[in-house]
């Protein structure tokens, strides 16, 4: 069985009779709503005269003018309280009761849990903030079981217990705190503000002052591109060798006759 939305707290301050109730009683109209005027009315009509053998649930609706689930609360708190000790009858829808609570409370134990890995994965894989993680809480009630199995298919797996501390350690806030401060918000209609942007560092807010600070140097005219003089390297003469000299050829001078031996006189 579920408990329902009850929208936040009641809030007791003005409301009438409250002077008259016990811190329990106070609690219980600060869970449930119920009026402290309608609680002490069934409180002086349980205490009044012989008690009577038992009280059923019904009887119990029609004595405090609640709805069955409002009355099935109060039923149960003045059992809890010892002001209806005989339990002869009714004691069997009491301990439905119990054990109905007992298997809510493990239920609530177990939603507990499945947000607390929701929320580890989305402060390990979107660096989510107090305010993020509200609303994603908000936005994912009654869908927890669907809703983790979707970040592991599309983040990847859960992170470790090493990283899950080192998230702590970054944020000075375990996941269990911000789970329980981020239920607490939605039960009471809050939304943390978002933290503020984190200031520049000085020497990164120092270098645009720096820069602004610097007065306006006046345009200086656009020199003509100059021509790139490119030097030519002559190229490297090639080595010829000389062509060897004609062999000489000397023209022996013409031979001249010998001359003929003078005519010698013949003998007589």
């Amino acid at each position: 069985m579920k408990d329902p939305v009850w929208g936040g707290a009641l809030d007791l301050v003005a409301a009438k009779d409250n002077h008259l109730l016990t811190e329990s009683e106070k609690k219980l109209c600060t869970e449930t709503h119920i009026p402290p005027t309608t609680v002490l009315k069934v409180k002086e009509h349980l205490m009044e005269g012989a008690p009577r053998l038992y009280y059923t649930l019904f009887d119990m609706r029609a004595l405090s003018g609640l709805d069955l689930l409002h009355a099935q609360k109060i039923f149960t708190f003045f059992i809890e309280e010892g002001m209806l000790e005989r339990h002869s009858v009714y004691h069997v829808r009491f301990m439905e009761l119990k054990r109905e609570q007992e298997k809510e409370e493990l239920r609530k134990a177990e939603v507990r849990k499945t947000r607390v890995r929701m929320t580890n994965m989305i402060r390990f894989y979107r660096k989510a903030n107090t305010k993020q993680i509200t609303d994603f809480l908000r936005v994912t009630q009654g869908k927890e079981e669907d809703t983790l199995n979707k970040l592991i298919r599309d983040l990847g797996p859960e992170p470790i217990e090493e990283q899950v501390a080192e998230l702590a350690e970054l944020d000075g806030l375990t996941t269990e705190d911000a789970v329980d401060q981020a239920m607490k918000n939605i039960a009471e209609g809050k939304t943390p503000a978002a933290p503020p942007k984190e200031a520049p560092k000085p020497a990164e807010a120092a270098a645009p002052a720096a820069e602004a600070s610097k007065p306006a140097e006046a345009a200086k005219p656009v020199e003509a591109a100059k021509p790139v003089e490119t030097a030519v390297t002559p190229a490297p003469a090639k080595h010829v060798d000389p062509a060897p000299p004609a062999p000489a050829t000397t023209t022996p001078p013409p031979a001249t006759p010998a001359a003929a031996p003078p005519a010698t006189a013949a003998a007589p």
